[in-house]
């Protein structure tokens, strides 16, 4: 998290620019810089609008999009436990709404994962996608799992 001036000078300077995503509704801003990719691959998670963006200004990048169903319900008890306030939690969902909802019907993912599913379930598609298209390894895949709360041992997850 940065001020806003900070925020600023972030997206002032395009090359250094990763992806960008303006305020929204509640006023809330999201970027990246490339300045600390962590290597060749690498998992971004990025609303669609700024995904957009990223891709049009990034072709040198091979993005696979994997999109994440989350429901309202689940973002709302997350937003009240890291303390976020009814009214702001209401209008960040008002705001993006229409873009998510949109991005899931029609969006341009290679993957849409579910996460009304079973635990079990969407560790195993979200091990199918990193590891099966060697992305990962099954023991970096683990890693990211459990490091997510979603911890499974690499037994117990099937290819697809």
């Amino acid at each position: 998290f940065v001020t806003d001036k900070e925020m600023d000078q972030l997206i002032a300077d395009k090359n250094a620019l990763l992806a960008y995503a303006p305020a929204n509704a509640a006023g809330i801003r999201y970027c990246a810089t490339t300045a600390n990719l962590p290597g060749e691959t690498f998992v971004y998670i990025i609303n669609p609008k700024a995904l957009q963006e990223m891709k049009q200004n990034h072709k040198e990048l091979e993005v696979m999009e994997i999109a994440l169903y989350l429901d309202e319900s689940v973002i709302r008890k997350r937003a009240k436990a890291r303390g976020d306030d009814e009214t702001k939690i209401d209008e960040r969902l008002d705001a993006e709404r229409a873009e998510f909802d949109d991005y899931m019907e029609n969006g341009t993912w290679d993957i849409k994962i579910n996460t009304k599913q079973k635990k079990k379930d969407v560790c195993n598609t979200i091990h199918r996608v990193l590891y099966e298209n060697g992305i990962y390894t099954e023991s970096e895949v683990n890693e990211i799992l459990c490091r997510r709360g979603l911890c499974m041992m690499p037994e117990k997850l099937s290819k697809g």
